[in-house]
């Protein structure tokens, strides 16, 4: 079977009537027989299948021709604001008869555009369908023609309508006179039609009267179309939850060792198949600095931008704009007849008044009434991606210009922050203050006393170049110590020596006073789990070819140490500082004291103030967003008031509501201004 080409067509032209007098039309999903009359000498009718409603997402139609075939159509979406309308074709005839070759996944938008300097409509009718390589122009002039008939048909069925000139707000006299003439002549003065999906009269960046959009400005839409498109931003967020879930899982920027060691290859690989290699290979070890995740973020970004710009700024800018109904038919169409009501004895400016008093914004002209309330639900999407797009620059931002190190200080150690931090990339710079250092006075553990650690604790001091005290803080593992945009946060501990002291012993000093044995981790050794170290109190001299003797020391926590003898017998355990000695093979021990470490790990990220903003403002604005926005038009007519409503949100609430409105409406008030 060959492979099938996409195929994409685009009419458009300018209707010279108000947008608001072509939609109605146009939204009447089940009638487009209405405007779409004929196709060349074919005739066109149209009717919706039993139990469908009218305008509703889902809503099937069924479209006749004479040539006695049918095609079924599907109502995908219907946006009164944006003035789009978007359906797909279920079934048809064409893989058969007239034509050959295939016709699939047809799916089409209508949109209007209001051009405002005209009081004029701009119509766009998009398709696309895939068919066989060898029947697309077949099929693509084909569409084109009904597409053309529709745009044609729409003119008349305006221009015939009776309500045209009446059904929006006045343009000046000059502009009413020349849209009554277009409306009424011939169809041979309506504008020619671009098969490229042109704007209005001089639309395009230095085009002329009539021309279409250059080829960068289609491409430029295009791609926003493509990048606004929902699953597109979907399918970015899974893979980054995907990414973001293995970098909580695999321990992120630890040094080789690390992972071979917990990531072995050969047949001991986790899961079968995860290796130290692959980590390596697939950046697994830094995956929110990784090029691949910046470019996700990046990505995802200009999906949010590209639907911010195309979507909701421009559904903002409909809802700011002052809608007045003209006719009756206007009022209910869009208000929607769930809310409509005809008031006897009412006037609009009643009305008016008692819609203030609800917090609506309320304008009145010639008789005809519109009200809005709740436009930050409108705006709040709009800030949620903003909030959004600060989160991920301030994720970029940090994990391109950041710095981070990791350093083990015993008590009384000091290091400089510029010997520890690393820059994360070349983009990467270090603070002024990185000559600044950073001294460890003290370090303890707390333990319960069920003689579990509690917490831990290190009493540090940030030391200026000329040795002042510019900052001193007692850290734990909840509580950093910042200074100057860095973070030193308590991550780990050790153990860097035993204080003690050992009569009998070479090392032991002539005066009696302690001395200081290195301990070191066993942990990870063979046999070994859990933390735990060691060292060696010599009982003699070392000899060439004899073993030493003396004690050696274990210590899994600060509160005890075991001792055992040169033969590898346990002798006793101790308590640091409680003074009772211990004799091993021929010395005299005593336990002062363990010198601890304390394992900081220092952060300088610039992007954080960015993060820290944008969860904040995404939750306002997610609040903001649950908003509702609602609308309410009247217009006088006699002693009659005839007036409608909808709202996006709370739809039961705002029928209450606006029903109570109603009953508090007097029935006549002395006509004052508002």
């Amino acid at each position: 079977m060959s492979s099938l080409a996409r195929v994409t067509l685009t009419v458009s032209g300018v209707l010279p009537a108000p947008v608001d007098c072509v939609w109605p039309l146009v939204r009447d999903f089940g009638n487009i027989a209405k405007w779409l009359r004929r196709v060349g000498s074919q005739r066109v009718d149209s009717e919706l299948l039993p139990g469908q409603i009218a305008s509703q997402v889902g809503s099937v139609r069924r479209v006749l021709f004479d040539l006695n075939y049918t095609v079924v159509e599907q109502l995908e979406a219907l946006d009164d604001e944006l003035y789009i309308l978007k359906y797909k074709l279920i079934s048809h005839p064409w893989n058969s008869s007239p034509f050959a070759g295939a016709f699939l996944n047809f799916v089409s938008t209508i949109q209007l555009k209001d051009v405002t300097m005209t009081n004029a409509t701009y119509f766009e009718w998009h398709g696309e369908f895939d068919t066989d390589h060898q029947s697309a122009d077949v099929m693509r002039s084909d569409i084109k023609r009904r597409f053309e008939a529709g745009f044609h048909g729409l003119a008349a069925a305006v221009a015939e309508s009776s309500g045209a000139a009446r059904g929006l707000l006045a343009p000046p006299p000059a502009e009413r006179a020349r849209v009554a003439a277009a409306a009424s002549g011939n169809l041979a003065s309506a504008p020619e039609l671009s098969e490229r999906g042109g704007g209005p009269p001089g639309g395009g960046p230095g085009g002329s009267p009539g021309e279409g959009p250059s080829l960068p400005k289609v491409l430029w839409n295009r791609t926003l179309r493509q990048l606004s498109s929902l699953p597109l931003a979907i399918c970015e967020l899974a893979v980054i939850a995907v990414l973001s879930s293995l970098g909580t899982i695999i321990e992120q920027g630890k040094p080789l060792e690390f992972y071979m060691q917990n990531y072995p290859d050969g047949a001991r690989k986790v899961a079968g198949f995860v290796d130290w290699r692959l980590i390596q290979a697939a950046q697994l070890d830094h995956i929110y600095t990784a090029g691949y995740f910046l470019g996700l973020l990046g990505l995802l970004g200009a999906s949010l931008a590209a639907c911010t710009a195309t979507r909701q700024w421009p559904a903002v800018r409909v809802a700011r704009r002052w809608r007045f109904a003209q006719t009756p038919e206007r009022v209910y169409s869009f208000g929607g007849m769930q809310n409509a009501v005809v008031l006897p004895n009412a006037e609009v400016r009643g009305l008016g008044r008692v819609l203030q008093q609800r917090g609506f914004q309320v304008f009145v002209r010639d008789g005809a009434l519109y009200a809005f309330r709740g436009l930050g639900g409108k705006l709040g999407p709009i800030g949620v991606h903003a909030a959004m797009l600060a989160i991920m620059a301030g994720v970029a931002y940090g994990g391109l210009c950041g710095l981070k190190g990791s350093v083990m200080v015993p008590e009384g150690g000091d290091f400089l922050l510029s010997q520890v931090l690393t820059p994360k990339s070349a983009l990467a710079r270090l603070p002024s203050d990185s000559d600044a250092m950073l001294r460890v006075n003290a370090f303890d553990v707390k333990y319960r006393e069920d003689g579990a650690v509690d917490q831990f604790l290190s009493d540090i001091s940030v030391l200026g170049p000329r040795g002042d005290e510019l900052l001193r803080k007692s850290i734990s593992v909840n509580d950093p110590l910042r200074f100057r945009g860095v973070t030193a946060y308590q991550v780990d501990y050790s153990m860097a020596a035993l204080t003690v002291h050992a009569a009998g012993s070479p090392l032991q000093p002539p005066d009696g006073s302690p001395f200081n044995l290195p301990m070191a981790s066993l942990e990870g050794r063979p046999g070994i789990k859990g933390k735990l170290w060691a060292t060696f109190v010599p009982a003699e001299a070392p000899a060439p070819g004899r073993p030493p003797r003396g004690a050696s020391v274990v210590a899994r926590d600060f509160q005890t140490v075991a001792l055992y003898g040169s033969d590898g017998a346990f002798v006793g355990v101790r308590r640091p500082g409680s003074g009772k000695p211990i004799e091993v093979d021929g010395m005299s021990v005593v336990v002062d004291a363990i010198v601890g470490s304390t394992g900081l790990e220092l952060k300088s990220d610039p992007g954080v103030p960015f993060v820290y903003a944008g969860f904040a403002g995404l939750m306002v604005t997610t609040l903001v967003s649950y908003l509702s926005h609602a609308q309410v038009w009247a217009l006088q007519e006699g002693s009659a008031l005839h007036a409608s409503g909808r709202s996006n949100r709370a739809k039961i609430g705002f029928a209450d509501e606006v029903e109570a409105a109603y009953q508090a409406l007097p029935l006549s008030l002395p006509e004052t201004e508002l």
